[in-house]
């Protein structure tokens, strides 16, 4: 067996095109958003980072209060996202930005639930 097929972690720094489908047709719609996968070194670090945060809001309260309006998981797909394509809101292009990924992943919680959910797919980064 050629061990290269498995290497997820060469295939997690290079990225994947997520295609988001449609939640009521079930059909995929032409937007695609292409983000590291979760054994990239960037996101292992940054998910190791945000259970730190957490195990400190547990036990410092006002801590947790002030961070009651952050997504980690918003920061942390956005912290990832190379760039997507065909991405509209209101009829608009959006242009890509770390900033507008937070955004989007924070405003539209189908978009960030199918994109962590790939990412969190070890088989979509396994070749072959």
């Amino acid at each position: 067996m050629d061990i290269t097929t498995i290497d997820v972690v060469s295939s997690s720094e290079e990225g994947l095109e997520v295609n988001i489908v449609n939640p009521r047709t079930g059909e995929t719609t032409d937007l695609s958003i292409k983000v590291k996968g979760v054994y990239s070194n960037q996101f292992r670090e940054l998910l190791g980072k945000a259970v730190q945060r957490d195990e400190m809001r547990k036990r410092n309260k006002v801590a947790a209060a002030m961070q009651s309006g952050t997504d980690d998981m918003a920061i942390l797909l956005a912290s990832v996202t190379l760039g997507w394509k065909n991405l509209q809101e209101g009829g608009k292009d959006i242009p890509f930005s770390k900033a507008e990924a937070e955004r989007i992943y924070n405003d539209y919680p189908v978009i960030r639930n199918q994109v962590w959910e790939a990412v969190n797919d070890v088989g979509n980064f396994i070749s072959g």
